[in-house]
């Protein structure tokens, strides 16, 4: 009966650590994509190689066939929300296929050939999915050509820093082992009777020991079986088949973590409850021996709840910030931006004024489209040291914004109810701002008529509260 509840009570916890391994499972996947096989992630900076993008592309899949590195370029997929992931391959040698599943929720992802890496840029993240042995080669080859590398190798023991050093899955692994501490507790109760007649009879107390603590552990390791059994189906119908063997590591990892503690526990509560030749004698009870432990027990436990409250509520009020900001970020997907790399000096700034006038045009094209579909946002922020430079002041702002309403239907949505705009007339703004702005309005307004009387067809507010909304700033 006593065993039927270990058993049951096991199988609970490690539910919890199944649960888990789910969620470290799906973030593993979109930084290692599981069906590709990735051995490492490297991220390059190519900034001090002098190299021009078309040749670190051509010379990173020279090396990377040569070395059969199998290196993969990650790139965000433009498509619907872009929320997904592309991989390109830097060389031609390798075999892959068109479309790859991911876990979770994540769309599946495309891979393709290295004529998609025109006109990309070669800094980012790389993937290592071929061969590793000659891997020394490739960051010899990276430092000779001064290209800053970040590498991310795919261990075991990278499983292990994650589900020790990271502090929500470390405490969850806490808990869980705080309770099965507990239930090792209630084992030794039931136990305390037999194990002093035990001693009594003359039976050994390393045998006593022994049994006691093998059948305690057969009865988790016995739920952690059956659990496991459950969860690999489970993952292997719900996302594949091809990422239970990843999932059954981190799993049986944090199991054999949470089984190791508990046993470590179980033995220092045994040792500190064992039946003494006074309370013998003096016939006790024989479970009054658990009392101090289990007193030592509970104060930890309350004193774990209590670490953990001010570190769980920061942890959810970091997520739902960064949900909001998310989902700010994804509601300004649709965008297109240009970047001019330019060298110093007049030369480069000449070279990017000449690459624009090329683009003018079909800029031109693109946002009257957009205007004609009322879908243009626009937003420009000029920040406290931009005017500081021809020695104007804002004070008290730090920020003079310009958007239109385009801009707040689609930032702001419903939070347009919870956030506090204040009137303002236009002699509350700083006379050097209220300057700038007048000068700069003929650039924003179709009919230079508009800018003659320009403040009063605007609205001006300030913003007041804690909320961060995403501006473009003026100048880059």
């Amino acid at each position: 009966m006593h065993k039927r509840i270990v058993v049951a009570v096991s199988a609970v916890q490690f539910a919890l650590l199944a649960l888990v391994a789910v969620i470290i499972s799906d973030i593993h996947d979109r930084f290692f994509p599981e069906q590709l096989g990735v051995k490492a992630k490297v991220t390059l900076d190519f900034s001090q190689s002098g190299l021009s993008d078309e040749e670190a592309f051509r010379q990173l899949g020279s090396i990377s066939d040569r070395l059969g590195l199998g290196l993969m370029k990650v790139a965000p997929d433009l498509r619907g929300d872009q929320s997904g992931q592309v991989f390109v391959k830097v060389g031609a040698h390798g075999s892959f296929p068109k479309q790859i599943q991911r876990f979770g929720n994540q769309p599946d992802a495309e891979i393709r050939d290295n004529g998609e890496l025109a006109h990309s840029f070669a800094n980012g993240d790389y993937l290592v999915t071929g061969k590793t042995d000659r891997i020394a080669e490739f960051k010899d080859w990276l430092t000779s050509r001064r290209v800053d590398q970040q590498w991310n190798e795919e261990k075991l023991i990278t499983i292990f820093q994650f589900l020790t050093l990271q502090s929500d899955f470390g405490v969850t692994l806490l808990a869980v082992s705080a309770l099965m501490v507990s239930l090792a507790l209630y084992w030794l109760a039931v136990k305390a009777r037999g194990r002093a007649l035990r001693v009594l009879a003359g039976v050994a107390a390393w045998r006593i020991q022994c049994e006691d603590f093998i059948r305690f552990l057969m009865a988790m390791v016995s739920a952690a079986a059956l659990l496991d059994v459950l969860a690999f189906a489970y993952v292997g119908f719900a996302y594949g088949w091809g990422f239970v063997p990843y999932y059954a590591k981190v799993l049986l990892l944090a199991e054999w973590i949470v089984i190791f503690l508990t046993m470590a526990c179980t033995l220092a509560l045994s040792a500190a409850s064992w039946p003494s030749p006074a309370m013998l004698a003096m016939r006790e009870p024989a479970v009054k021996s658990l009392a101090k432990s289990s007193a030592v027990l509970k104060i930890a436990t309350f004193a774990l709840v209590l670490a953990t409250v001010a570190p769980a509520f920061a942890a959810y009020t970091e997520a739902r910030k960064t949900a909001q900001e998310q989902a700010t970020w994804k509601s300004l997907a649709d965008q297109a931006v240009f970047v001019f790399p330019s060298r110093p000096g007049k030369a480069g700034g000449a070279e990017s004024e000449k690459m624009f006038q090329k683009l003018q045009h079909f800029v031109g094209d693109m946002v009257r489209e957009a205007e004609a579909a009322d879908q243009v946002a626009l937003s420009l922020a000029w920040t406290e040291e931009y005017f500081s430079v021809d020695g104007f002041r804002i004070a008290p702002y730090r920020y003079i914004i310009m958007v239109n309403q385009r801009w707040l239907d689609l930032v702001l949505g419903r939070e347009k109810k919870r956030l506090s705009f204040v009137p303002l007339s236009p002699e509350q703004i700083p006379p050097d701002a209220k300057k700038v702005l007048e000068a700069s309005f003929s650039l924003y307004v179709r009919n230079p008529q508009q800018a003659v009387n320009i403040w009063n067809q605007v609205k001006i507010y300030r913003l007041a509260g804690s909320q961060t909304l995403p501006f473009v700033r003026f100048g880059g």
